[in-house]
């Protein structure tokens, strides 16, 4: 199973639900943002987001996994919540039980070259705060195996 891959296809879509709604950010990163990157007053919210855990489910007919990723959004409180809020709104998407969103995460089916993916779907979200920065995150799980 390649998870990387389907990592690559889920950083794609959340700069693609960031730019639906016109929302800046310091960039969309996986595990870890770049030095220099500051979560301060002024700038723009960092999203950084992680495969929390992978449950291999390897039966006799395929071999699956079962990911789950978090989302974190990163924000100065002196910013307030004008940017923070509409991105954690389009990470999330807006995808119905009848319709497929057209951003977003939840509902959303990644394409990713040789595996067969289940639609994401949000099974947890939170906030808090450390001092002065804020954080949002959202929790997707997706079931991905081999074609």
């Amino acid at each position: 199973m390649n998870s990387i891959a389907l990592e690559g296809a889920i950083r794609t879509r959340i700069i693609s639900a960031a730019t639906a709604v016109a929302i800046s950010t310091q960039g969309v990163y996986s595990t870890i943002a770049p030095e220099g990157i500051e979560v301060k007053s002024g700038n723009d919210p960092l999203v950084v987001f992680e495969l929390l855990s992978g449950l291999v489910d390897d039966n006799m007919i395929e071999n699956g996994l079962v990911c789950q990723y978090r989302v974190n959004i990163y924000d100065h409180r002196g910013n307030g919540t004008t940017n923070a809020k509409p991105l954690y709104d389009a990470i999330i998407g807006n995808g119905t039980p009848d319709t497929p969103p057209t951003r977003g995460l939840h509902r959303w089916t990644a394409t990713v070259s040789g595996m067969n993916i289940s639609q994401a779907r949000l099974i947890r979200v939170g906030y808090g705060h450390t001092g002065n920065i804020l954080h949002y995150y959202l929790d997707f799980e997706v079931y991905a195996q081999e074609a």
